[in-house]
């Protein structure tokens, strides 16, 4: 079943510096698309059916938004080296390794400090998402090993909650780091045999990781059949138990490629050297640590900063004396100090700043630098900042300044924290710090980046007791759980010496404390007192604490119902979470009871339709099932299924939309300026916020209304926009997917047309933004019975694939030629469609095996069309073949979910020639000729 994926165009998310387009789709993995003009997509997608419930909702966040942003700043920042050499070989690797049949081991891609790894995968993953492949990726790269990118526990809880957005009422996400390392492999495992393709999951920077040996222990134990792995850590760092995995080393560049890539860089920067100079680098770079894609961007980031040229050559001197990237580091440093500390009021201010830099966490805001540097003006920061951005030094992620790499903090380690102070000067740095973050832990001041930098700055000072205060800091220990960073909270208590019992009593204890306090603080009321205690709740039952959980909770729900109404919806989540800690502690009188409390309050305030009615009633069927009370369970069953189908909305999937929580506050924006908008003349401002509210309406399931606001989008462009201007395409590829998602085709063609037309005029043939297009309208022609006009289309994706495939075995290359040739048959050119079904079985058995279940789906194909042709014999053949795969263990097994490594994102079910009456003539016949 194909349905539309929808995109907003032109709308963006900032969080903290970060620009991060956001994407609203439903339903498959999504096709990539024309940054600058994110449209509506569309693929086919398989319901993954799962049917797993929830007790309760999940405590806290799916996930940590500010080390998720961290996390892809590095995967984007690994990815802007303008290096291509040799890139090709490396990717066919990569490419080999996800398709080959399963289980297997993971792959781990090594390689020298600086030597391209992050590069060789985010440029991987980028290939993988331009060509729309089959299946999905997950990915994690690790920024510094002190980050919360660092932390292997945050970053499986990231990425289950991923996997199982691709099931349907998935349960709750748990916060215990047990359950967590527990739980991943059986998602992994579940996910991927129901995606075609697989799952594959690429971490950047396994040495990097926090107890990496404990919490990652899973990359030991066999991996699913279906799902590939993908890791990469240095050579010198590298646990021995990694390197019995596959190997793939990245080799030092050749003499040909550091010269390529050292152009490239220069000119990227409008810097050009004579042949001399060239040639001097060119001798000096014959080491692997020279030869490394760091070191030649390092290099040519500070020549290019250079206009003088006597001025030029002192520095390519001095920079040539380096025989590594850190020793290249120190010469950038110096080079730095000389150029901007001019002054006696600027004399150290770029060591001071790198120093604290380099002994926080996650790296600090400009802001706080200010705020700790005070002697430092504004115009000096920014030359300052811009000078060491583009030298590689420092980078801007999730909107803190951090050390670009870790050659740097280790160059800034031998410069700045000389061994021979045993940690003074790193200690001081630190101190300061936590005198700058201890100003902000009130209840009403306290941010996610003091959450993260306080208690950690106090557990590398050794400083118990502090630790233990800055924890009991309510408003800091929220943050934290609400982010998911359970494990972080528990490792400090035990770095401490205080078990989980003790810190249970401290928590409530210091939460009555400020409970004490409401009347007399301004910011602390009975509201946020109530929140503390439902979030210690949830806290400590997510530790398994149950009884413990039940005092908080209880309290909770007491101060709601005083501050609120008896009957208001936040009383309910509470009583639901009460509930669900009786059913877990097996107390199911109560939870019942409870659990009923919380579904009359959900159905007087928001009707007996709605969604939060039927969860209400899943945790009662959870709990009557538990109970074997099955004839209740399905009575309620029946109700939920009915106010789902009532309430259906596309589902959402997050592979490449990774920020969408973050777009809400755009959209609810939007909403509120329409009215205003739509009372002045048509503008295109106005055209461009009536398609973003289609896309809003679309994803709410109403379709009347999106139908509403595209056609006024496109009415509006029609009148103020030339003919074949792109948004107007846009307009029409929207529409054009909505009317598909409702089965309108003869509606959904003449727009595809349209949108096709207008791309064509901006694109070339074989761009994405024209395939994305073809893709769509080509089942559309399929199922409109229009085999001339859909035998181009799909001719052409056929087309697309053979470029992209080369001369490898691409299974999805296989797919696409048995789309064609089924449309070949439909309009009876079986000669046409024979050679396509030779070429794609033979795709199949090389690169799937001889026994999958495409390559004995291909061989019945062509048994039926040898039997058109009256060529009974060869049909037999090759029937009693297909059948011998069918009945065949291997074939079983396969044939349980869809095949695994292969797929287009069209792909349509390869049926036979409608010619044949039924099968059960066809094998009668075959049988009498045999």
């Amino acid at each position: 079943m194909a349905t539309a994926c929808l995109f907003i165009s032109n709308t963006f998310c900032l969080y903290n510096n970060v620009v991060i387009t956001v994407a609203i789709c439903s339903k498959a993995s999504l096709e990539s698309v024309d940054p600058d003009k994110q449209e509506v997509a569309q693929e086919t997608s398989a319901d993954l059916g799962f049917s797993d419930t929830s007790n309760d909702s999940c405590g806290c966040n799916l996930w940590d938004e500010h080390s998720h942003s961290e996390h892809l700043e590095a995967f984007y920042y690994a990815a802007k080296c303008s290096h291509e050499c040799s890139l090709d070989k490396l990717f066919e690797r990569l490419n080999n390794h996800i398709t080959a049949p399963g289980p297997s081991p993971p792959l781990l891609v090594t390689g020298s400090p600086g030597c391209g790894k992050s590069l060789l995968l985010a440029r991987w993953i980028q290939q993988h998402q331009v060509r729309g492949s089959p299946g999905i990726i997950l990915y994690h790269f690790v920024g510094c090993k002190n980050s919360v990118s660092a932390d292997p526990i945050h970053m499986i809880r990231r990425l289950t909650s991923q996997l199982m957005q691709h099931a349907v009422n998935p349960p709750a996400l748990t916060c215990e780091p047990s359950r967590l390392m527990e739980e991943f492999p059986r998602w992994l495992e579940k996910v991927s045999t129901k995606i075609s393709g697989g799952v594959t999951v690429v971490i950047d920077g396994l040495d990097k990781f926090q107890q990496g040996d404990i919490h990652l222990r899973w990359l030991l134990d066999p991996l699913p059949v279906d799902s590939r792995v993908i890791v990469s850590a240095n050579e010198e760092t590298c646990a021995p138990a990694w390197k019995q995995w596959l190997l793939l080393r990245i080799e030092p560049l050749a003499s040909k490629s550091v010269k390529e890539l050292l152009r490239n860089e220069l000119q990227q920067k409008g810097c050009y050297l004579d042949s001399d100079s060239e040639a001097k680098i060119l001798t000096h770079c014959r080491t692997p640590e020279t030869c490394s894609p760091l070191f030649i961007t390092i290099l040519a980031s500070c020549l290019a900063s250079i206009s003088d040229e006597k001025r030029l050559q002192h520095q390519l001197d001095q920079c040539l004396a380096a025989n590594d990237a850190i020793e290249l580091y120190l010469v950038v440093l110096d080079y730095v100090r000389e150029e901007l500390e001019t002054t006696e009021q600027t004399k150290g201010s770029m060591k001071k700043a790198l120093k604290l830099i380099h002994s926080s966490r996650n790296g600090l805001g400009d802001w706080e630098c200010l705020a700790l540097l005070p002697n430092i003006t504004w115009n000096f920061w920014a030359i300052l900042t811009h000078t060491l951005l583009n030298l590689n030094v420092i980078a801007y992620r999730a909107g803190l300044i951090c050390l670009a790499h870790d050659q740097v903090r280790e160059a800034i380690e031998l410069k700045y924290f000389p061994k021979s102070d045993n940690g003074k000067q790193l200690g001081l740095c630190r101190k300061a710090l936590v005198d700058y973050f201890s100003k902000y832990t009130s209840l009403d001041r306290v941010t996610c980046h003091v959450s993260d930098e306080l208690p950690w700055l106090h557990q590398q000072l050794g400083d118990k007791e502090s630790l233990k205060n800055s924890l009991l800091f309510l408003g800091l220990f929220l943050r934290l759980y609400i982010r998911g960073r359970c494990n972080e909270l528990i490792s400090y208590w035990l770095f401490i010496g205080i078990d989980k019992n003790q810190m249970a009593e401290l928590y409530l204890s210091a939460t009555q404390k400020l409970e004490g306090m409401v009347g007399k603080v301004e910011f602390i009321t009975l509201h946020k007192i109530a929140d503390l205690y439902e979030a210690q709740g949830k806290f400590l039952r997510d530790l398994g604490m149950l009884k413990e959980a039940c005092n908080p909770l209880q309290r909770s729900l007491e101060l709601r119902m005083t501050t609120l109404d008896p009957d208001h919806p936040q009383v309910a989540q509470v009583l639901h979470l009460l509930a669900g800690v009786h059913a877990q502690w097996s107390k199911y009188l109560a939870a019942e009871s409870l659990y009923k409390q919380a579904l009359d309050i959900y159905q007087n305030a928001y009707g007996a339709d709605h969604i939060m009615v039927a969860k209400e009633l899943d945790a009662l069927i959870v709990l009557y099932q538990k109970q074997n009370k099955h004839d209740a369970a399905e009575s309620l069953k029946k109700q939920a299924n009915f106010i789902r189908k009532k309430n259906r909305v596309p589902q959402i999937s997050t592979e490449e939309n990774d920020n969408i929580r973050s777009s809400s506050f755009k959209n609810r924006r939007s909403k509120m300026q329409i009215e205003d908008l739509t009372m002045g003349p048509d503008t295109a401002e106005l055209a461009s916020k009536l398609n973003e509210l289609g896309v809003l309406y679309y994803v709410q399931g109403n379709h009347s209304t999106a139908e509403t606001f595209f056609k006024k989008s496109m009415r509006i462009r029609e009148q103020l926009l030339p003919s074949d201007h792109p948004d107007l395409g846009q307009s029409c590829k929207n529409l054009a997917a909505l009317y598909y998602d409702q089965k309108n085709l003869e509606k959904a063609e003449p727009l595809y047309d349209k949108a096709l037309q207008i791309k064509l005029k901006h694109f070339n043939a074989d761009s994405p933004q024209v395939i994305s297009i073809v893709k769509n309208l080509a089942p559309v022609c399929k199922k409109l019975q229009k085999w001339s006009k859909a035998a181009h289309l799909y001719k052409q994706i056929v087309e697309l694939r053979e470029k992209s495939a080369g001369d490898q075995p691409d299974p999805s290359l296989a797919t696409a030629m048995v789309n064609l040739a089924v449309i070949y048959c439909h309009m009876s050119q079986q000669s046409d469609a024979e050679p396509l079904y030779e070429r794609a079985l033979k795709i199949y058995e090389s690169s799937l095996g001889l026994i999958h279940p495409r390559v004995a789906e291909t061989l019945h194909n062509i048994a039926v069309l040898k039997y058109e042709q009256c060529d009974y014999e060869a049909a037999a053949k090759l029937y009693k073949r297909a059948t011998d795969i069918k009945s065949s263990p291997s074939y079983l097994k396969e044939s349980k979910v869809p095949a695994s490594r292969t797929s287009s994102v069209n792909s349509i079910p390869i049926v036979a020639s409608a010619q044949v009456k039924t099968q059960k003539v066809f094998i009668e016949a075959l049988e009498s000729h045999s």
